[in-house]
């Protein structure tokens, strides 16, 4: 279908954005791969949507892509115990049905954004080990 070739292409972008992949985690993202079946850490709903980015203590470094904002279903996003600089993308407000983000023990840095407040569905957030500063 074609939602999940643009959440493939989601999905390329934001690996576009790591700098350093050591463990090769990301190896199986590829423009030709099965999204839902042969991405590493990516779990798709039953209609073929991702559902959650698991990818923790894979060393990753870079920056979040912006283009996660496009994934209208995720649930999960879990990037705990990598190398991630910068801060949450603004972008990231659209993702209204994020339950779940740990992005705890990484090297983001800066405020932390406000639009964490408005996510409504959010249930556990984990922003420990990182230079974030403020409150929500």
């Amino acid at each position: 279908p074609s939602y999940s070739i643009e959440e493939r292409d989601i999905l390329l972008q934001f690996k576009d954005g790591i700098s350093d992949d050591p463990y090769n985690s990301l190896a199986s993202w590829v423009s030709d791969g099965d999204l839902c079946n042969s991405f590493n850490g990516v779990t798709c709903n039953p209609d073929g949507f991702v559902d959650k980015i698991v990818l923790w203590n894979t060393s990753l470094a870079g920056i979040l892509a912006p283009g996660l904002s496009g994934l209208r279903f995720i649930r999960v996003l879990n990037l705990f115990g990598n190398r991630f600089t910068g801060n949450l993308p603004l972008d990231y407000f659209k993702l209204q049905t994020l339950w779940t983000i740990n992005v705890s023990s990484n090297a983001f840095s800066g405020p932390i954004p406000e639009f964490i407040g408005g996510l409504s569905s959010l249930r556990f957030l984990d922003l420990s080990k990182n230079g974030f500063a403020g409150e929500i």
